[in-house]
C-alpha cells in the first residue's frame, strides 16, 4: 500500500527480490543473483496541502542462464504525483488521496537467452518482464509502451491496544503510446497491523482487476498476501516484508518476493 504522507521531506529506497518459478518467460535460468529485481527511489517533497511525489524505478537483472552468464539493466516508467496531507475522518481515522501518472520512459533492453531444448539462441527476456513479474499490484513501473494515469484513496484507522486498520482503492488507466488499446484496471487494498513500540508489524491483502483482462489470462482478478515488519524512531528507518501470489502454483511466475526498505524523513 502506499505510505501515509509525511509532514516533511522524505526519501525511501525500496528493493524486491523475486523468487521466480518455471513459469517465468525468461527461458532456463539456472541462478538469479542476490541482487537482482527492482529497486525504487522514492522523494516526497511537502508544500501546505499536498506532497510531490516522484518515483525513480530501475530493474536489474544477472543471472546464469544454461550455463552462460546474462546481465541487464533498465530504468521503469518515472511517476510523477501528489498525495494530500492526512484528513481527519470520523472514527480516529486519516484520509488521503493521490493522482499522478507513469511516464512511459522505460527503455527496451533485450538479453539473449539460450535454450538449450531448442538449441537455439532468442531474444526472449525483457527487463521489465522481471519488474513486473516482482511487483504485480505496480507493475505500471515496467510496462514497455504505457502512459499510465493513477489515483488513489487511502485512509486508515487507529484501534484500540495499538492496532491499525487501512484499506486503499482506486483506478490506473494504461495508455499504449503506439495508439492500441487501453486497459482499466482497478486496485485495491487491505490492511491491518499493530504497533509494538518501535516495531509495526503489517499484514496486507491486495489485488487488482483489469479489463480487458490480464495479457495472457482470462482471469481479470489477481491477488497477493503481504506480511511485514519496520523498525520506526530512528533517523533512517528500515522495513523488511515478504509478498506471497494467491494464484495457483501452476499459473505463476514466482513463489513470492522479498522486500527492503529504507526511508529517511528530515526532522
Amino acid at each position: 500500500m502506499r505510505d501515509a504522507p509525511p509532514e516533511a521531506l522524505t526519501a525511501s529506497l525500496r528493493f524486491l527480490r523475486p523468487h521466480l518459478t518455471e513459469k517465468f518467460e525468461a527461458g532456463n535460468i539456472d541462478e538469479l543473483s542476490a541482487f537482482s529485481g527492482t529497486y525504487d527511489l522514492t522523494l516526497q517533497f511537502p508544500f501546505e496541502a499536498a506532497n510531490f511525489v516522484v518515483s525513480l524505478p530501475f530493474g536489474s537483472i544477472h543471472a546464469e542462464i544454461s550455463g552462460h552468464p546474462r546481465a541487464a539493466n533498465r530504468i521503469g516508467n518515472i511517476y510523477l504525483g501528489v498525495q494530500t496531507k492526512g484528513k481527519s475522518i470520523r472514527g480516529d481515522g486519516v484520509e488521503s488521496f493521490s493522482f499522478g501518472m507513469y511516464l512511459p520512459t522505460a527503455s527496451e533492453r533485450k538479453m539473449v537467452v539460450y535454450n538449450p531444448q531448442r538449441s537455439i539462441r532468442t531474444d526472449t527476456t525483457y527487463v521489465n518482464s522481471l519488474g513486473a513479474v516482482t511487483n504485480p499490484y505496480e507493475e505500471d513501473r515496467f510496462l514497455l509502451g504505457f502512459l499510465t494515469l493513477y489515483a488513489n484513496t487511502a485512509c486508515e484507522w487507529s484501534l484500540r491496544g495499538g492496532f491499525v486498520a487501512a484499506f486503499e482503492v482506486g483506478p490506473n488507466v494504461l495508455i499504449p503510446v503506439d495508439g492500441g488499446d487501453t486497459t482499466a484496471r482497478l486496485h485495491y487494498a487491505l490492511a491491518i497491523g499493530n504497533e509494538l513500540r518501535r516495531l509495526a508489524f503489517r499484514t496486507e491483502l491486495l489485488g487488482h482487476m483489469s479489463y480487458p483482462e490480464r495479457w495472457g489470462s482470462d482471469d481479470p482478478f489477481v491477488h497477493f498476501v503481504d506480511f511485514g515488519v519496520r523498525l520506526g524512531g530512528y533517523p533512517i528507518e528500515p522495513a523488511v516484508f515478504y509478498e506471497l501470489p494467491i494464484e495457483g502454483r501452476g499459473e505463476r511466475p514466482r513463489n513470492g518476493t522479498v522486500g527492503f526498505k529504507v526511508a529517511h524523513t528530515r526532522p
